[in-house]
């Protein structure tokens, strides 16, 4: 899928601002730089940290864009994921001891954890987003959510 070409409702950034895992990969690979230009050998700490940071910036969203139709995150360029809302069951504010974490569930069953730098305002938006796309598209509407596994105690059939 591609991202819309409209502008978006409302756009958050993560709520880390910074990759550490990136700048501490980086600085490991510069780190095998130095003692393979010092003592050679296989550059192990060179390939280990531009593979854990290449796996950082790949995998660390940088900002959630809100849509009329979707959800786009945006990770490292050039990956974005774009979750259409007809793809989306409904969402989840969790509040814990930790920060504020918002849930997309998936009709899948699975689910997309969102920290934006703002969750309340962010969920505030997404929800709203939301109920105005499943208005104007009622054949798209929403199944019921994750499907019931069946009760393990009900009798099989011999």
């Amino acid at each position: 899928m591609q991202e819309p070409q409209n502008q978006p409702i409302y756009s958050d950034r993560h709520r880390i601002p910074v990759n550490l895992t990136l700048l501490f990969s980086l600085a490991v690979a510069a780190f095998g730089v130095y003692t393979y230009l010092q003592s050679g050998g296989f550059p192990l700490l060179i390939v280990a940290g531009l593979g854990v940071g290449a796996y950082s910036w790949f995998t660390n969203p940088r900002q959630y864009n809100i849509y009329e139709d979707s959800l786009v995150v945006v990770y490292g360029a050039p990956r974005k994921r774009v979750i259409p809302f007809s793809n989306i069951s409904h969402l989840e504010m969790r509040t814990l001891a930790t920060p504020d974490r918002l849930r997309a569930w998936l009709t899948s069953g699975r689910r997309v954890v969102l920290m934006a730098r703002n969750p309340e305002a962010f969920h505030d938006h997404l929800q709203k987003a939301l109920d105005n796309f499943h208005r104007a598209h009622p054949e798209l509407a929403r199944t019921e959510d994750v499907p019931e596994s069946r009760d393990s105690s009900e009798e099989r059939p011999s």
